[in-house]
């Protein structure tokens, strides 16, 4: 087999180098917690956001020392783990992972730091037995990778990402990030139902009037961005109509 190239390519006693690198900076009393997050900031470096701790503002360069991150991502005083990142070239970019053990279960709450702190906090819960094992090391310490980095992708790291991005004026890869005129155009290919859909998830693509609604109860009116004609249903004609109903009235014709 091949070696993984990244680190939610690994799988039992094959692990990517990436992630091999950070695992063998650990001490000998790191425990399954330490592991998942280990794996946790890997990703995190290989999506372009590197740890905080790593960065020397004086010689605006970046640290490969990574006992830096573990001796500074749990204070004594709590049990919970808390990792400031930036992304490696925008640093107004910046976000937080705080990982909260439960038994065995791990809460990440991944939030937004800096000039993109406005946006939405992204949380998910993981079952850490399922995925690091340390007991029986010979069966492997990592197991079921590629699901645990595909959620954690396409749960916090990518959805927050393109909110940052958006919130410092930068195109991300996500439909939230692309250009207005963009969006306008996405939507005046669309029919009816779809773009009801889409006013839920992007709000910048419809126009509410709010003059109406002040000093009043009543919600505000939301008005869709006009369709193409041709996507909607032509009027029926008058003469058209009449015609069709003369000719139903008329008797069928008899041949002998």
């Amino acid at each position: 087999m091949s070696t993984p190239f990244l680190a939610e390519d690994s799988h039992l006693s094959l692990i990517a180098p990436s992630l091999s690198r950070r695992i063998n900076n650990l001490s000998k009393t790191a425990n399954k917690f330490d592991h998942v997050m280990t794996f946790f900031v890997t990703v995190m470096s290989e999506f372009g956001y590197k740890a905080a701790c790593l960065y020397n503002e004086r010689a605006e360069s970046w640290s490969d020392d990574f006992s830096l991150v573990w001796n500074s991502w749990k204070s004594p005083r709590n049990k919970f783990y808390e990792i400031k990142f930036i992304l490696g070239h925008r640093k107004q970019a910046q976000c937080k992972l705080i990982g909260i053990p439960m038994g065995d279960w791990i809460i990440l709450n991944l939030m937004a730091r800096g000039a993109s702190k406005k946006c939405n906090t992204r949380s998910m819960t993981v079952h850490v037995d399922k995925h690091i094992n340390l007991c029986l090391k010979e069966l492997g310490k990592f197991w079921h990778m590629k699901e645990l980095g595909l959620n954690f992708k396409n749960k916090l790291l990518a959805p927050l990402h393109g909110e940052m991005m958006m919130e410092i004026g930068v195109a991300g890869p996500c439909l939230l990030g692309l250009p207005l005129e963009i969006k306008f155009l996405i939507a005046d290919m669309l029919d009816k139902q779809s773009r009801s859909s889409l006013a839920q998830i992007c709000p910048q693509i419809i126009k509410v009037d709010r003059s109406s609604t002040v000093g009043s109860t009543v919600e505000p009116t939301v008005t869709l961005l006009p369709t193409r004609r041709l996507l909607s249903r032509p009027k029926p004609r008058p003469r058209l109509m009449e015609a069709l109903r003369r000719s139903r009235k008329r008797p069928a014709s008899i041949f002998n």
